[in-house]
């Protein structure tokens, strides 16, 4: 019975690991995302710019 509770806990901890660290790519690319339009929103703006 300890292994099958240490081997449910491992499993749980895998995933909510696993989850977390996909929540947080997510926030991630959004956050990159959302800066990239504002860079290609402020271009647009200003006129084109010699860095891409």
């Amino acid at each position: 019975h300890k292994a099958r509770a240490a081997n449910l806990l491992l499993t749980t901890g895998r995933c909510l690991s696993k989850c977390c660290l996909m929540s947080t790519l997510s926030m991630l690319s959004m956050a990159n995302l959302m800066v990239k339009m504002g860079i290609c929103h402020n271009n647009h703006g200003r006129g084109p710019k010699s860095s891409s």
